[in-house]
């Protein structure tokens, strides 16, 4: 089923409007360099890297304007940046999460290794993790398209 919403709004619609875009260093064990992300469309992986920030922002465009005329053809339905900013605002950025005393010395050992304080550790993983899930989600519907199991 098509979304006609996409068709009258077009491809150019899309390209014109202004995502917040997210920039974050990647650790040696990430293989270095940064990371540009579009969280409003993370699940349509929207991420790239680069050496530098400018290398990654530049990269991230590029896909943008490559994967968006893909998505708006296909009838895929994309958020606007001010939808995906009020959601965000109504969320307090507070979890809470009830872990094993294993699991938790493991973290706690882990972020102490890493010079971070829990918190962040278990952040960083849960975005990393997100990321990566995104990724593979977005590579299966690509190979669906493709008519590739």
């Amino acid at each position: 089923m098509r979304n006609t919403a996409l068709e009258t709004k077009g491809t150019e619609y899309y390209l014109a409007l202004k995502y917040p875009v997210t920039l974050r260093e990647l650790s040696e064990e990430e293989g270095g360099g940064f990371l540009a992300t579009i969280p409003a469309l993370e699940e349509k992986t929207f991420l790239a890297d680069g050496e530098t920030p400018a290398e990654a922002l530049e990269a991230l465009d590029a896909l943008r304007q490559e994967l968006i005329p893909q998505l708006v053809s296909r009838g895929v339905a994309i958020p606007e940046p001010n939808a995906q900013a009020d959601e965000a605002e109504s969320y307090s950025g507070s979890l809470m999460l009830r872990v094993s005393r294993q699991l938790h010395g493991r973290l706690v050992a882990a972020a102490k290794r890493n010079g971070i304080s829990l918190n962040k550790f278990a952040a960083e993983l849960l975005a990393c993790g997100l990321g990566e899930r995104s990724a593979i989600e977005t590579l299966r519907n690509q190979n669906q398209s493709l008519g590739r199991p």
